[in-house]
């Protein structure tokens, strides 16, 4: 049986401290295609092209708080390399 271990840290408002570098290998997006009608296909976020992020914030309007931010931050992350 396998089992995943996951390590973070859940401040007293309620808010989950973990590494960026962790958050962009767990967030995980799904994706059918251009045209909708592939197969879905889960992508990390590491992985996602930053147009792909950008559409993702735009369409998603009631995405949870915490992956927008995630997805926020991963685009400045990539603006500083």
């Amino acid at each position: 049986m396998k089992s995943l271990i996951y390590n973070a840290i859940r401040i007293p408002d309620g808010y989950l401290l973990e590494s960026h570098d962790k958050v962009r290998e767990v967030l995980k997006c799904g994706n059918r295609g251009k045209d909708g009608k592939q197969p879905l296909k889960w992508v990390a976020l590491k992985d996602m092209l930053s147009s792909d992020i950008a559409a993702y914030l735009c369409i998603q309007p009631n995405m949870k708080h915490d992956h927008r931010i995630s997805m926020e931050n991963e685009i400045t992350y990539r603006e500083t390399l």
